[in-house]
């Protein structure tokens, strides 16, 4: 999204506030050609002030808000399209094109300039929204919590990508539908971090991800992905029996068979609680990685795409008892 236009999105918060009539006083009849006058003539400030002083801001889903996020990230929404685009050099001549073929090195997705294009895109990121709050008070609007919450967190994700592992966890946030991650105070989050197993002189040269998600109902889970010479993805979870495992083999299953990836997982169940910094501890066995392949990324996406989305699934169906 290289020419993004605040105004335009402006335009389309306008007509969510006409349709859904966010305002104390009686309706007040805007159209959408007024919508587009008030962002596109001279006299804007002059217009803005016949809008209702309490106009607020529709919320956005939250797909819709993870989706906007990516968009000012100059990210392509899909993260299988952004692997595609990658791994078969397609020649793009757009800047999105450009960087992010820059990504690829020797078959596997660079780390360190990842994090390099993250920590630009986010700034230009803020800048822009700034740019969008600054415009919408302009206009009258006075509730922009989602906007300010998002440069919120790409003030989090320009400071702490300052290594691989961060970059490679922000990166597949990015792709998560939920942005913020803990919404609510909700405590679900996760550590990740990836190793090269042929440092230590392994002969076959296994690469793997190590993911420790937290969870609201069903306390830490640990994954370990390894992916072979003969592009394998083995994903073996250290869960807790009242995880649903089942479930959790039946999706992760599916989702390997659409990004067409040989895959096989084991289930182990947790005899007692995991640690917060297991990941970590895993420093001590193999050597961190400066590059990851793209099957491995997808596959870690997935699996946490997956163990979220249980874990919320589960948190409204309890609600809902």
């Amino acid at each position: 999204m290289n020419n993004f236009n605040p105004s335009g999105y402006l335009t389309r918060l306008v007509r969510n506030i006409i349709n859904n009539q966010i305002i104390t006083q009686r309706s007040v009849n805007l159209s959408e050609s007024f919508a587009n006058s008030v962002m596109n003539s001279k006299t804007t400030n002059e217009q803005a002030k016949t809008l209702p002083a309490e106009l607020k801001m529709t919320p956005m889903e939250v797909e819709q808000n993870a989706k906007y996020a990516r968009e000012l990230l100059n990210l392509p929404n899909d993260l299988a399209q952004v692997i595609s685009q990658i791994t078969t050099n397609k020649t793009m001549t757009n800047a999105q094109g450009t960087q992010l073929l820059l990504l690829l090195a020797n078959g596997k997705i660079d780390l360190n300039q990842l994090a390099t294009l993250l920590g630009e895109n986010t700034k230009v990121a803020m800048q822009k929204l700034i740019q969008t709050i600054s415009q919408a008070a302009r206009m009258g609007v006075e509730d922009t919590k989602q906007l300010r919450d998002l440069v919120n967190t790409f003030g989090y994700i320009s400071t702490t990508t300052t290594d691989t592992s961060s970059a490679l966890k922000n990166f597949i946030l990015a792709y998560l539908p939920w942005l913020p991650l803990n919404a609510a105070g909700e405590k679900r989050d996760f550590d990740i971090d990836v190793f090269d197993k042929s440092a230590q002189g392994s002969e076959d040269g296994v690469q793997s991800i190590v993911i420790l998600i937290e969870t609201v109902n069903f306390s830490n889970i640990k994954a370990t992905l390894e992916m072979s010479q003969d592009n394998k993805v083995e994903t073996m979870l250290n869960c807790p029996e009242e995880f649903p495992q089942k479930l959790v083999f039946s999706i992760l299953k599916k989702e390997a068979e659409s990004l067409n990836i040989h895959s096989g997982l084991i289930i182990e169940t947790a005899k007692k609680k995991i640690q917060k910094d297991e990941v970590k501890k895993a420093r001590a066995q193999i050597s961190a990685s400066s590059c990851v392949s793209p099957q491995l990324l997808q596959m870690a996406h997935a699996l946490i795409k997956v163990i979220f989305k249980i874990d919320k699934d589960f948190s409204n169906l309890t609600f809902k008892k």
